[in-house]
């Protein structure tokens, strides 16, 4: 199963010109939506800027084929239609937050609608939650390469 996995990444490594694709996963981290991203919800169209991930990313279990970025390292515009949101947190008791992802247990809430300060995701008396961000699946997806600016000014 591993091996289907890293293939069906490996796939999307190569894209050089407008694909079609049936589906695709991206991660929206929480601080990307809070800082300057547009609300969003199931059933709507969108059109995002995203990267690749550095190398093949597991959202503990959930293979993510691109994410999103508006701040400088989009290598791609995705459109699509928004076919399921899953909010990731996880839950600390008071003054044990752990920082690290990758060291987590993560909650998954499956919601309509993502603005990036869901109230039910922050802290209260007895718990710290770090809301973590969202994982996206898009059907009937648009994959375009963005031109690399830099080498078009040359």
């Amino acid at each position: 199963m591993t091996i289907d996995m890293e293939q069906k990444y490996l796939s999307k490594m190569e894209i050089t010109e407008e694909k079609k694709m049936d589906s695709c996963t991206i991660y929206y981290d929480s601080w990307q939506l809070q800082c300057c991203g547009e609300p969003f919800s199931v059933g709507e169209k969108v059109e995002w800027t995203c990267k690749m991930p550095e190398g093949f990313k597991n959202a503990h279990g959930v293979i993510i084929d691109f994410e999103e970025d508006h701040h400088g390292f989009a290598t791609h515009t995705i459109t699509g239609n928004v076919a399921k949101i899953t909010a990731e947190r996880s839950e600390f008791p008071k003054g044990k937050r752990e920082v690290w992802y990758e060291k987590v247990d993560v909650i998954r809430d499956e919601l309509q609608h993502a603005d990036g300060w869901e109230s039910e995701l922050k802290d209260d008396e007895t718990t710290e939650r770090t809301f973590w961000g969202y994982i996206v699946e898009l059907k009937d997806v648009v994959v375009k390469p963005m031109e690399n600016t830099k080498q078009s000014e040359e």
